[in-house]
């Protein structure tokens, strides 16, 4: 049995480890509140216009709740906007639609190249690298360009190429198909030299609608244009710059709607899901898409390290194209 001294010295020890308990916890406390004041001094040191607003705690707080509204409010505008994209998609994308009219296909092609002109207009030299690079590739810019340019019309896992007709020296009327998306795509492909900008451009434009080739029963066709620009920086170093359209999805009936574009492209929808999810599975399921495409060519362009640093023409329809009038769009 434990003897009344020893029982004051357990309490003692008891009472004195609470005691270093409590200050912990008020050295905490008061440390989290200097750390507090001192972002809040700073702030107003950076934003002295503000110094006249009383820092109260309820103050400070609407502060933050009215930034943290605002950045939210932001995000469903941006998706209540997606949405009406989708759902309201009509054919006033006609400019993309193959019509019988004499050189069409050069008007819609050059379309797409003056719009990567104005997207991505020439630099100087020392601007270059740092001015919205996509990303860079160890390697000559016209094998970069060209191994992309097989790529888009040569067969390769995650896509199936046909192509359906030369129209011009410079341009092909190409089908598509994604392995795993099950989409198709008819499009129009582009290559364009600038040889005062040092530099190629490779433009695709989708075609919804065309004659030649009717829908058929339960297909879809992406739709869209893109545009890639290869920048020469050295002999050895291509700047890559990637943009990309995506228009709605189409079917026979017209535009899908997000519901029909989630299950087409193959992910899960439940009868639950909102638009906002659905919207959300899209946008991860192209952006992994994409991903697959830029990490492909990358693989593809690794070989450069070991070989020469010219590749050979092939079917590249490079030469002379700088010549061309692209004035039309």
């Amino acid at each position: 049995m434990m003897s009344y001294a020893d029982k004051r010295r357990k309490d003692a020890r008891e009472g004195m480890a609470k005691l270093r308990l409590k200050r912990k916890k008020e050295v905490k406390d008061l440390t989290a509140q200097v750390e507090n004041l001192e972002q809040a001094l700073n702030y107003l040191k950076a934003h002295p216009e503000e110094r006249h607003q009383a820092m109260t705690p309820f103050a400070y707080a609407r502060r933050i709740r009215a930034k943290r509204y605002c950045a939210l409010n932001s995000q469903i505008n941006n998706h209540k906007r997606w949405i009406s994209f989708f759902m309201n998609a009509t054919k006033r994308f006609m400019s993309q639609f193959m019509l019988a009219v004499d050189e069409m296909d050069s008007i819609i092609t050059n379309k797409a190249y003056n719009m990567s002109l104005e997207a991505r207009p020439s630099t100087p030299k020392e601007e270059e690298v740092e001015d919205a690079v996509k990303f860079t590739i160890d390697a000559n810019f016209e094998n970069v360009a060209k191994t992309w340019w097989f790529d888009l019309v040569e067969s390769s896992p995650l896509l199936s190429s046909t192509i359906v007709e030369q129209v011009q020296h410079n341009v092909v009327y190409v089908r598509h198909q994604h392995t795993r998306a099950k989409f198709k795509r008819l499009s129009l492909a582009g290559v364009f030299l600038d040889e005062e900008k040092d530099r190629i451009t490779i433009t695709q434009t989708g075609i919804t609608l065309d004659e030649q080739f009717p829908f058929v029963e339960g297909e879809n066709r992406s739709n869209g244009m893109q545009w890639i620009v290869f920048q020469h920086i050295t002999d050895r170093l291509t700047q890559v710059r990637w943009s990309v359209m995506n228009f709605c999805p189409v079917n026979a009936n017209g535009p899908l709607s997000l519901r029909e574009t989630a299950q087409y492209m193959q992910y899960p929808v439940h009868p639950n899901d909102s638009e906002e999810l659905l919207l959300l599975k899209i946008q991860s399921g192209f952006e992994t898409i994409l991903t697959n495409l830029h990490d492909e060519f990358r693989q593809r362009c690794s070989r450069f390290k070991l070989e020469p640093i010219t590749l050979g023409f092939r079917d590249f329809p490079i030469k002379s194209l700088s010549h061309l009038d692209m004035d039309e769009c």
